[in-house]
C-alpha cells in the first residue's frame, strides 16, 4: 500500500464488493459467498450488515494509510509533470503478462508459443475449477484486471504503465494456474503440468542469472573511488542516478563534492529534469575552480537529449579519458 500504484488494490477490492453487494440486494444468491454475522443480534439484513462492516474496515485502512498520503501526492505530482515512460501499447500489456508467467525465456518463437498455450490452457482449467463459485472467479479477475486498466487509463494522460508496479497483480494469475493443475484431477497429469511449469521457470531463471546484464553501478563506483582526489568534482547528468552510484560509493569513504546537472537531486520538483541551454551557466559555475571533474553519464537519451553537457566541459577542461560500463559511462576532465 505504500507504493503509489498499490492504490489500485483498494479500488479493485471495493469494485468487487460493491458489485457483489448489488447482486446480493437484487435477490440473486451468489455461489461461493456468504456474508458473515449473526442475524439474531441485529435488525439489519446480512447484506447490509456486511456492507456496513466493510465500509468501517475501509475507513480504518484509510486512516492507517494517511501517513503515506503526503509522499503519494508529491510523487504523483512529480510524475504528472514529466516522466520518462513511453505510452503503453497492446504489446506492452502482453509483455507484462508474459513477464509474470516466465520472463527471459530463452526459447525460439515456436517454443514460446507452446509455453503460451500451456499457460492459457491452465488458466482456462482454473476458471473451470471455480465454475461453481463465480464469486471467486469475479474476485480473481477484478484483482488482476483493475490495475492493468487503471494504469492504462492514467497513461492516456501521463504514461505510468510499468510491469514492475503490477507485480502484486500477478497473484490472481498464479492462483488460477494452480487451480488449473488441480482441475486435471488425475495425479500423473497434475505432476506433468507442474513439472512443465517448473522447467519453463528454471530455464528463465538460468537465463537471467547467467546472461542478464545489470547496470554496473558497483563497478563504476569502485573505479571512481580508486582514482578520485579530494578536490575533484563528480557530476551526474541524470540526477537520480546519483542514488545507485552513491549506494556503492559510500563504502569507500571518499570525501568529494557531488552535484547533479541540470540541478541537484529533487531540487526542481521533477523526477528526471532535462538539461537545457538555460542550465549551462550553472554547469559552468560548478566546474569553475576544479582542476578535475568526473562526469557520470547515463540515460542521456532522456536527461541530456541535446548532448549539451560534454561540450561545455570540453570548453573549460580537456577530456582526459573515458571508460564504458554497462548502462553508463564515466568521463574524466582536467588540465593536461
Amino acid at each position: 500500500m505504500s507504493h503509489n500504484t498499490a492504490v489500485f488494490f483498494p479500488i479493485a477490492t471495493n469494485l468487487f464488493v460493491l458489485g457483489l453487494h448489488l447482486v446480493r440486494v437484487s435477490g440473486r444468491p451468489v455461489a461461493g459467498f456468504r456474508p458473515g454475522g449473526k442475524p439474531e443480534t441485529s435488525n439489519l439484513k446480512p447484506e447490509t450488515r456486511f456492507l456496513r462492516n466493510w465500509l468501517i474496515a475501509q475507513a480504518g485502512v484509510l486512516l492507517l494509510w494517511l501517513p503515506w498520503l503526503p509522499a503519494f501526492v508529491i510523487q504523483s505530482v512529480g510524475v504528472y509533470r514529466e516522466f520518462w515512460l513511453p505510452a503503453p501499447t497492446w504489446r506492452t500489456i502482453i509483455g507484462a503478462v508474459g513477464a509474470f508467467l516466465s520472463d527471459f525465456l530463452p526459447l525460439p518463437p515456436a517454443g514460446a508459443c507452446a509455453v503460451g498455450v500451456l499457460y492459457a490452457g491452465l488458466t482456462l482449467l482454473g476458471l473451470v475449477y471455480f465454475r461453481r463459485r463465480p464469486a471467486h472467479i469475479a474476485f480473481l479477475l477484478v484483482i488482476f484486471v483493475t490495475p492493468f486498466v487503471g494504469e492504462w487509463l492514467v497513461s492516456l494522460r501521463r504514461p505510468i504503465f510499468y510491469d514492475r508496479t503490477l507485480i502484486w497483480a500477478s497473484l490472481p494469475l498464479y492462483l488460477l494456474l494452480a487451480a488449473g493443475m488441480c482441475q486435471l484431477r488425475y495425479r500423473p497429469y497434475t505432476l506433468a503440468a507442474a513439472l512443465m511449469v517448473l522447467t519453463v521457470n528454471a530455464l528463465s531463471l538460468r537465463e537471467y542469472y547467467a546472461h542478464f546484464e545489470k547496470e554496473q553501478w558497483d563497478d563504476a563506483a569502485a573505479f571512481v573511488a580508486e582514482r578520485v582526489e579530494p578536490d575533484d568534482l563528480i557530476l551526474f547528468n541524470a540526477t537520480w542516478v546519483q542514488i545507485p552510484f552513491d549506494f556503492y560509493f559510500r563504502f569507500y569513504n571518499r570525501s568529494v563534492a557531488e552535484h547533479g546537472v541540470p540541478v541537484d537531486l529533487f531540487d526542481r520538483g521533477i523526477l528526471e529534469p532535462k538539461m537545457t541551454k538555460d542550465d549551462l551557466p550553472r554547469l559552468r559555475a560548478l566546474i569553475r575552480g576544479h582542476e578535475r571533474v568526473w562526469l557520470v553519464y547515463s540515460h542521456d537519451w532522456y536527461t541530456d537529449p541535446q548532448g549539451l553537457i560534454p561540450p561545455v566541459l570540453e570548453e573549460e577542461l580537456d577530456l582526459l579519458d573515458r571508460w564504458d560500463f554497462y548502462g553508463l559511462q564515466v568521463q574524466l576532465y582536467g588540465v593536461r
